[in-house]
């Protein structure tokens, strides 16, 4: 049975289309930009948060999302950021993912761009074949922040329910991903809320598309792709 961590497959699938091709391409060659970790997302725009997961740069050979390799020249680089609180056996997170990747060129990112919005939801039902998570994810409008010039959301709505060893753990809710075009970059934003509580040998897991973390999203958003403009 597969674990509960597959909930995610939604968020993380639309952020690895980034790195896949929009035409069949060689892998890349170039070696990774290390500037690209001045260029996401820090704690100091977001008080009280601290850095889940350090930035981390890659030169990606290839892409497992929809199959096919990363276009020649491509780098990228994730960070994670988060607060949480605990009261009894109560925990409630709030967390911001972004996935940055930078293409050789406008045009790359563009045509990389259009693939993504084009398979996105193909590719979630996809890679959720054969697990024990339902999921079902939509395209959708965002505003476009100044310094990009175009913008959507994939919303992912999934459950999960798995019992190893007599221990039940349930992951259920809704996460939406924020993808923005700008110039030769393209920047994916993922804002979380979720609630864990512990109840005998059973564990829940809620998240939820709140006003608050589509707000949080967008400002996410809004940093990230000022960020490129230095």
């Amino acid at each position: 049975m597969r674990k509960p961590s597959r909930l995610v497959l939604g968020a993380t699938c639309a952020a690895a289309l980034l790195a896949a091709p929009a035409t069949a391409s060689a892998s890349s060659t170039a070696v990774a930009d290390p500037t690209l970790v001045n260029k996401v997302i820090t704690p100091a725009q977001f008080p009280g948060y601290k850095v889940l997961a350090k930035p981390t740069v890659t030169n990606p050979d290839a892409s497992a999302a929809c199959g096919g390799k990363a276009p020649a020249g491509t780098t990228s680089v994730a960070t994670a950021l988060g607060v949480t609180s605990r009261r009894g056996t109560l925990t409630r997170a709030t967390g911001i993912t972004e996935s940055l990747s930078e293409f050789s060129s406008p045009a790359v990112a563009k045509a990389t761009f259009a693939r993504a919005r084009k398979v996105i939801v193909g590719c979630v039902s996809k890679a959720a074949s054969g697990s024990d998570v339902r999921i079902r994810a939509t395209v959708g409008r965002t505003p476009v922040v100044k310094g990009a010039s175009h913008a959507f959301t994939v919303v992912t709505t999934s459950s999960v329910t798995v019992t190893v060893n007599g221990k039940t753990s349930r992951a259920s809710g809704s996460t939406r991903t924020y993808i923005y075009l700008s110039g030769r970059y393209i920047v994916s934003v993922v804002p979380s809320r979720t609630t864990t509580r512990v109840s005998g040998r059973t564990l829940t897991t809620v998240s939820t598309d709140t006003a608050f973390s589509r707000r949080l999203g967008v400002r996410a958003g809004t940093y990230a792709v000022a960020a490129l403009q230095s």
